[in-house]
Formats: C-alpha cells, sequence, structure tokens
C-alpha cells in the first residue's frame, strides 16, 4: 500500500524489508522522515532529530501535528502527515492525528479541529436560573450573554446568536465572531464590528477643538503631528495624502524620512525611530589603527611585526626599536603600573583586576561603582564595595540565587485590572486567567485602588462621575457627579485617604476625601495624567502646548516642571516605589523611559518601537502597559525592555491598567493619622512627606488667626449657617485645626 508515503511520492517498490518508498527520477529531491516524504533538494539537510518541512525547512518533531503552521507552508500540519503521527505520552491523539495537550480534553473546546478532544465527555448541568448553557456544553453566567464577547468560545457564538432589543446585531459577521453590542457602541468611534457596522449608521462625529486634527476613527489629535510619518490615529489617516516637507538646516533627515533636531543626533537614543541619528558612521570616528600582526608607529605609520626590534628605524621615527630587550614591568618605578603589567617588545601596558578600572594615564586603577556606572546591575538596592558590588533587597522582598533579582515574599500573588472602556476586567501577569470584574459602563478612562479598604475607584467619563466599589463587587457607590465636565485621570493618596483627580475642561487639579467630600481646588494648569508618589509628591504629565512632566506637594505647594524635553504626548505615567524611579511613555514617540525622582538620569526601556502606548505600571522587575493602537495589554523588563510578551489582545481600546498588591501601596508614615491631623476638613501632607496643611473645601473661606486656622463657609446674604454647617443662617467661624499657623 502506498499510504505511508507522502502523496509526492511516486514509487513504491519492494525491498530487503519489505515496500520502501522512492522519488521521482526526474529532478532533484531526497527522501526524508524517516524516509516518507520527498523533499527538493538544495544541499541541505535537517538532523534526524527535527522534522523537514516541504520547503526545507527543519523544526523540532515536537512541532509536527501540533495545528500550528510551524513550516510556514503547512506541510508540518498535512493530513497525510499527521494520519501517521505518533503523539508523546504526554499528549491527547486526535482522531485526525494531530496532537493536543491532555488537558485540552473535555474543555468545551474543538483543539483538534475534528472536535475528537470534546467526544465523549460527560459535562455537568448548567443551572437555568444563573447560568447560560452553551452549544458546546459550557456554562456561563446570564450576565454574560449578548455583551459583544464569544465568551462561549465556540465557533457558532451561541451566547451572541440572539439580540435582544437593547443590542445591535453585526450583520454581515461569521462564526467565530458573529455577535451582538450593546446600542451603545453604535458610533462610539470604535469598530466593534468585524465589518465597522456599527460606525456607518449615520454617526456625527464630535468636532475636534481648533487646533487638532480629526481622524476617520474618530480620535482627536494634535494638528503638528498629520503628517510627521508617525500612526498617531491609529488608523494611519494621519499620514493619508500626505506631502513631506524637506527637513530644515537645524534639523537632522532620518533615513526614514522623519525630522528630528540636530541636537538628538548621536545623543545614544533612537530618536528616528529607525537607529538612523545613531549610525557609527555619524557618532563615532576611531583611531586609525593598524591591521593585524602589524605595529602602530608613533608617527601612525604601520609595519609589520616581524620588523620590530630588527636594529632598523623601519617607522622612520625610530618608535620600532625603542625598548627594545628591556622588560619594564620588572622596574615599578618605570611602568608604574597600580595592578598588572604586562611586557612587549617595544614597551609594556597596565591592566586592573577585575572590579576596577585603568584611569587616563594608564597606570592607576580605581574602583568600579557598578551601582552608578551600569544601570539596573542589580533589581532593587545596590551597595558598592572596593572592588565588586552588593545587591539588596526592599523590605517584603528575598534576592534570588543570581544574587541580583529580588522576588516579593507575600503570600499575595500580584494580578492585573484595567479598564477597557465598557468594562473593568483582572488578568494574571502571566496572561493565563483573564475575567470579567464589572461591565455597562459607559467610558472608564481612568482607575486607581486602595489596598487599605480594598476598593476599586474609577471615572467614567461618559457619565461625569466617580464611581467605588469593593473588590468582592459589593457596594458600587458614587461618590462625585458634578463639575466633572472632563475628568481624565485620578489616584488615591492611601496614605493620608485622599482622592486627587483632573479635569482636562476645566484645567484644575482636585482633592477630596475617599467619599468624595469636601472637594477643594488644589492647582490649576496640571496637565492630564497623574499618578501618587507614596507620600512624598504628586506628579503629572501635560502634553498641552508644550509637554512636559511637572511634580507637586500633595497639599498644592512647592509646583514645579522637572522634565521638559524629547516629550510629545507623554500619557502615561508611575512610580517604581522600591527604586524611587519615575517611569513614563510618550504615545507619539513610541517610547518608554525612566528618570529618578527629580526628573534626572534618564534612561530608555522601548524606544520608538510601542504604537501607542496609554498607561504603565510596575511591579518587581517587570513594566505593564496598555497601548490603543493594538489594543493589547503587554510587559516586559522595566529596565531593557527585555522579554516582551503580550498578554491578551482586547476588543476595545485598553485604558488606564495598575497592578493589585500590597507593595504597590507600601505602609509609610502618616502625618494626618491622629484625629485627621486635628483639621476639620482636610489634611494633606506636604511637600517631602513631613509635616501637613490644612485645607478648606472651595465652598469654604480660609480665616488665619494668630493661634490657628479657621473655616467660614461662603454663605449668601439670603443664608445663614446651621450647626451642622448647612448655609442658612448666621456665620459661624469653625475652627480647621487645633494647630497654631498649621506649621508642622
Amino acid at each position: 500500500m502506498n499510504s505511508c508515503c507522502s502523496n509526492l511520492v511516486l514509487l513504491l517498490v519492494p525491498g530487503p524489508n519489505g515496500a520502501e518508498c522512492q522519488c521521482p527520477h526526474e529532478g532533484n529531491w531526497y527522501l526524508a522522515n524517516e524516509n516518507k516524504h520527498c523533499i527538493v533538494d538544495t544541499g541541505a539537510r535537517c538532523d534526524e532529530t527535527y522534522f523537514t518541512c516541504l520547503n526545507g525547512d527543519c523544526i523540532p518533531r515536537q512541532w509536527k501535528c501540533d495545528n500550528d503552521n510551524d513550516c510556514s507552508d503547512g506541510s508540518d500540519e498535512l493530513e497525510s502527515v499527521c494520519a501517521f503521527h505518533t503523539c508523546p505520552p504526554t499528549a491527547f491523539t486526535c482522531g485526525n492525528g494531530r496532537c493536543v495537550r491532555y488537558h485540552y480534553r473535555c474543555d468545551y473546546y474543538n483543539d483538534c479541529g475534528d472536535n475528537s478532544d470534546e467526544a465523549g465527555c460527560l459535562f455537568r448541568n448548567c443551572n437555568n436560573t444563573t447560568e447560560f448553557t452553551c452549544g458546546n456544553g459550557r456554562c456561563i453566567p446570564l450576565d454574560f450573554v449578548c455583551n459583544g464577547i464569544n465568551n462561549c468560545r465556540d465557533n457558532d457564538t451561541s451566547d451572541e446568536r440572539n439580540c435582544r432589543k437593547s443590542e445591535f446585531f453585526c450583520v454581515n459577521s461569521r462564526p467565530p465572531s458573529r455577535r451582538c453590542i450593546p446600542r451603545t457602541w453604535i458610533c462610539d468611534g470604535e469598530a466593534d464590528c468585524a465589518d465597522a457596522l456599527d460606525e456607518h449608521q449615520n454617526c456625527t462625529r464630535r468636532s475636534c477643538s481648533e487646533g487638532e486634527f480629526t481622524c476617520s476613527n474618530g480620535l482627536c489629535i494634535r494638528q503638528s503631528f498629520r503628517c510627521d510619518r508617525r500612526n498617531d490615529c491609529g488608523d494611519y489617516s494621519d499620514e493619508r495624502d500626505c506631502s513631506y516637507p524637506t527637513c530644515h538646516e537645524n534639523q537632522f533627515t532620518c533615513q526614514n524620512g522623519r525630522c528630528i533636531s540636530k541636537l538628538f543626533v548621536c545623543d545614544k537614543e533612537n530618536d528616528c525611530g529607525d537607529d538612523s541619528d545613531e549610525l557609527e558612521h555619524l557618532c563615532h570616528t576611531p583611531e586609525p589603527t593598524c591591521p593585524p600582526h602589524q605595529f602602530k608607529c608613533d608617527n601612525g605609520n604601520c609595519i609589520d611585526t616581524g620588523k620590530l626590534c630588527n636594529h632598523l628605524d623601519d617607522c622612520s621615527d625610530n618608535s620600532d626599536e625603542k625598548g627594545c630587550g628591556i622588560n619594564e614591568c620588572q622596574d615599578h618605578s618605570i611602568s608604574g603600573c597600580d595592578h598588572n603589567c604586562t611586557d612587549t617588545l617595544t614597551s609594556f601596558y597596565c591592566s586592573c583586576h577585575p572590579g576596577y578600572k585603568l584611569m587616563s594615564d594608564k597606570r592607576s586603577c580605581v574602583d568600579i561603582d557598578e551601582c552608578k556606572e551600569t544601570p539596573h546591575v542589580c533589581s532593587q538596592k545596590c551597595e558598592n564595595v572596593v572592588g565588586s558590588y552588593i545587591c539588596k533587597c526592599a523590605p517584603g522582598y528575598i534576592r534570588e540565587p543570581d544574587g541580583k533579582t529580588c522576588r516579593q515574599n507575600s503570600n499575595i500573588e500580584p494580578y492585573l485590572i484595567f479598564s477597557n472602556r465598557y468594562y473593568l476586567r483582572n488578568l494574571t501577569t502571566d496572561g493565563y486567567s483573564y475575567s470579567l470584574i464589572l461591565q455597562g459602563l459607559d467610558n472608564v478612562v481612568a482607575m486607581d485602588f486602595d489596598r487599605v479598604e480594598k476598593r476599586l475607584y474609577w471615572i467614567d467619563k461618559g457619565r461625569q462621575i466617580i464611581e467605588r466599589m469593593f473588590l468582592n463587587k459589593t457596594n458600587r457607590e458614587t461618590i462625585i457627579s458634578h463639575r466633572l465636565p472632563a475628568a481624565e485621570s485620578l489616584a488615591v493618596d492611601w496614605v493620608a485617604r485622599k482622592l486627587y483627580w483632573l479635569d482636562a475642561h476645566l484645567d484644575c487639579l482636585f482633592v477630596s476625601d475617599l467619599e468624595g467630600r469636601h472637594r477643594y481646588t488644589l492647582a490649576q494648569h496640571c496637565g492630564l495624567t497623574l499618578c501618587v508618589c507614596s507620600h512624598r509628591h504628586l506628579y503629572w504629565a501635560d502634553w498641552g502646548h508644550r509637554a512636559y512632566i511637572g511634580r507637586i506637594g500633595m497639599d498644592g505647594t512647592n509646583k514645579s516642571v522637572i522634565i521638559s524635553t524629547k516629550l510629545e504626548w507623554p500619557n502615561a505615567i508611575t512610580i517604581d516605589y522600591t527604586n524611587d524611579l519615575l517611569y513614563w511613555a510618550d504615545a507619539h514617540l513610541g517610547y518608554i523611559e525612566y528618570s529618578d525622582l527629580e526628573g534626572h538620569h534618564r534612561h530608555t526601556v522601548y524606544d520608538g518601537t510601542l504604537p501607542h502606548p496609554y498607561a504603565i505600571t510596575i511591579f518587581e522587575d517587570t513594566i505593564y502597559w496598555t497601548d490603543w493602537n493594538t489594543r493589547t495589554v503587554e510587559k516586559g523588563n522595566k529596565y531593557d525592555g527585555s522579554n516582551r510578551v503580550v498578554l491578551v489582545n482586547t476588543t476595545h481600546r485598553p485604558f488606564d491598567i495598575h497592578v493589585y498588591h500590597p507593595y504597590r501601596q507600601p505602609i509609610v508614615n502618616n502625618p494626618c493619622r491622629t484625629n485627621n491631623g486635628g483639621c476639620s476638613h482636610l489634611c494633606l501632607i506636604k511637600a517631602g512627606g513631613n509635616g501637613f496643611t490644612c485645607a478648606c473645601p472651595d465652598d469654604f473661606q480660609t480665616i488665619h488667626l494668630s493661634d490657628r486656622t479657621l473655616c467660614l463657609p461662603k454663605c449668601s446674604s439670603t443664608q445663614f449657617l446651621c450647626a451642622n454647617n448647612e448655609k442658612y443662617g448666621t456665620p459661624v467661624l469653625f475652627p480647621l485645626s487645633l494647630h497654631p499657623l498649621d506649621t508642622h
């Protein structure tokens, strides 16, 4: 029978051990894969431990018949190949010969392709009062039905077949993407149907502001981002029909056509996006050197080393005859080497012990401070010692066997919480477990958590409110519902128990207590992205007329700009508390960088390779971020960007993201801990974390007396102040603090 041979084998002939497969006589072929497949002979051969693809590529044998096209021509998944394939003991053998992992058996999903991994499975009956029975037998919560997501994970999208009146059916979609979407998703600027039918329902786009460009998908970007060779819109509409001008005299022309300031050339950062501003011929003028086996004379000439010390002036300056027959290393007064001395035919050279470096005099050795000169040599704390260094870990972390890496040693596993417009979701840090926290939201653009009370806080920009809820999904409540025209970012001060948020329309930074009471305008002109740095400062990013990153005391004092160069759209910012580092991402320039908390000593993690990072967070040695253009949640090494991984792809643009773990909100001294600092309303921590300031809400005026500060409610002529401080009667001074002049 010929079934043992590939369909490219034309001959089956008798052999000493029975029938054998042979390749056609015409052409250049050879037999591979246990003499069953004919491969075009290009001279290359795969090792016997590998599978030879029909195109000649080599792949590990365990990749054959695993439902992945590893050969690129699909030959490792052909039925004629898999039908006679033997699966390893750790895999399940499908009816079609393919191999899948044993734990894929009876998981409600057709992993084999012929559904044989789901045949004969005994599934539990679903609870009809709380669950929906999918076509594949899976049970899902009833509130997952018709939510726009194929929660059943079957080819029929059985939970999305019948739309309710409040839902829109994507008519032209096909399994497995057939689905119903909430009608509130229609004309929201995002294509939720596969053919974008939901965005072609006589949609009226909102108008972008003056100085902004309206993308085809409805996004508003700076007009200056138009035709700059960067996909800022996410759909490339800002780069269509562009006539790219030549660069100005003070600009450098990148190989990709971009224009950058000449000041950015050879600054060791990929400003062009293609590294053409850092090419070696631009940035390094090497000293003339001689080829191997030649000697460089003092006058720059090169001669063969065989001419050294031959009593002839081959160099023309006699430098090839100097020092001949003398071992300078034997006389320290001549060599002067601190550590090692190596004699050569005409001279000598000095070198240093490990952990030291040679100084400019070419003789002296000094200790290398690896902690300063080698970024991220340690995972957390680095202590320099003579000739070496020691890595140490922050409290709550232990050092790994490599002596450099720190890992948290609590029994609490970290996980990610992120928002993608209509949902709050959690995700394990390895990306394997992905679940829903809350749905039915309008437009969640920012969120944070409080580790003390285990609550989530978020801004629903569509409904113009700030809400909160316990992590166990109970006690959901609206805490602020007025004067939130365009709230963009919020941060929880877990130390002094305050809530901070930014409003783009009002152009103000606000603070209240965690119940939303005693609202106070802390500062104006404070950007669009906010984060809390422990108990010392607030940091924010602004990408208005001139982009910058600023810092302010948590009581509104000491406002300053700390970073103002090489910024275009810095819309993501976070703090690494264990190392006191500030991280930020620029959506326009596509990078992630970090510095110290003063904005000094900048380092690049990802350089121009990120399409549109939106939010970032840190835990241990990993940075996590969301990306609008790719609609992904990703992670990588927080120092050098290595081990970059996509954790999950989302239906909508993902917005804010946080790692939930107690170490992300470390326990520190709270100056306001005792009796709210004696303040009647707001006790705000001063810049630097030492002391506090008492503040009055916006509807109160502050009265400074010689021994105390008072709050006086602003009553109108028709109002009086009641004993409970409601505005109905004669004004009464209310003491804000019991401490003289609030100098704490």
